[in-house]
């Protein structure tokens, strides 16, 4: 017997319309499933020109969104999106969002997702944006430069009972970076 073509996994969407599409099939939990696991990866690697012109519709229909049919990690998934696209373009799903919690057609639920992903977007976007390739430089065990187990242990115990008034700055600071949450706070 052949494989029933309704069956199998649809391909996830690689663009953010199709994504769109695929978000209001309803008939199709499949697909919903898909282009929602692949929801947050296409925001995040889409350029800012056409994130921008499809934020606050793409926002409008998370919100709106209902989990229909039940799936394991719908609202992590929803969540995870729609902090991606409030990360990605700040400027104006923001004020759209700030405006849409005092708007009276929202359950107290999705209030308080929008409140969690105003939150979760700040803190993102107030990170210092790391290199991928870190300087950070990791000394080698010491059981690897050759001590044997009691010895570390001596010397841990030395370090944590002594006092050391003043030995300077033990950590670099790190380089001062705009903020990127600046021009929507």
């Amino acid at each position: 017997m052949g494989e029933d073509p309704d069956s199998s996994v649809p391909t996830p969407p690689r663009y953010l319309r199709a994504c769109m599409k695929a978000l209001l099939a309803r008939d199709n939990p499949s697909l919903l499933q898909v282009a929602l696991q692949s929801l947050e990866s296409l925001v995040r690697s889409s350029s800012p020109t056409s994130l921008q012109e499809v934020a606050v519709e793409l926002v409008k229909m998370l919100l709106h969104l209902s989990d229909a049919y039940s799936f394991d990690d719908f609202s992590a998934l929803r969540l995870k999106a729609l902090v991606a696209i409030t990360a990605c373009s700040p400027s104006i799903v923001a004020p759209y969002l700030t405006d849409q919690f005092y708007a009276p057609n929202f359950t107290l639920g999705q209030r308080v997702d929008i409140l969690e992903v105003l939150s979760l977007a700040a803190t993102e976007l107030s990170l210092v944006a790391t290199p991928l390739t870190s300087s950070v430089h990791v000394p080698p065990s010491p059981t690897a430069r050759g001590k044997r187990p009691w010895e570390v242990l001596v010397q841990e115990r030395l370090k944590a009972k002594t006092r050391v008034i003043s030995k300077g700055a033990t950590t670099p600071k790190a380089p001062s970076t705009p903020s990127r949450f600046s021009p929507v706070a």
